[in-house]
């Protein structure tokens, strides 16, 4: 039973867990989708993903100061998806986070290449989620002069 778990604040928690639930599941779990102070929802540029997405954000309610829902968009700019702007209209609210669709993610995946250091792309993307999941800073773009002369 989840009322039987002992409450805790935040700080009490380890600093992330991440949990990857299949929307086939997540909907007859209403009550650990709202246990989370994140809750991270993860959405295509596609019609589907859009109304879906609305549909969460009202079973979800929303943000407080105890919990938030953040909404990233996954490959936007992917061939038939749609557009950011059409994407926000459609599900009511733009994303928290946009990631681009890169396709050489593919290609440093199948060549074992690490995806941050050849996809910029997905790397701001990425970094811009783990700052607002984490507060962690973000990385400043360094200058070309100082990768250059870098020491």
């Amino acid at each position: 039973d989840l009322h039987s778990f002992p409450t805790r604040r935040s700080s009490d928690l380890e600093p992330v867990v991440i949990v990857d639930i299949p929307a086939s599941i997540a909907g007859y779990l209403p009550e650990i989708l709202q246990m989370p102070s994140t809750c991270v929802l993860v959405a295509n540029a596609s019609l589907t993903a859009a109304r879906d997405m609305a549909r969460w954000r009202d079973v979800l309610g929303p943000n407080t100061r105890e919990r938030r829902t953040l909404h990233v968009l996954n490959h936007t700019d992917a061939y038939g998806g749609l557009r950011e702007a059409e994407f926000a209209r459609a599900a009511g609210q733009p994303p928290d986070v946009v990631i681009a669709y890169d396709r050489d993610l593919a290609t440093t995946a199948n060549l074992g290449v690490k995806a941050m250091q050849k996809c910029p792309l997905f790397k701001f993307g990425m970094a811009k989620m783990v700052h607002d999941v984490t507060g962690e800073p973000l990385e400043k773009p360094s200058s070309i002069f100082r990768r250059i002369f870098r020491s």
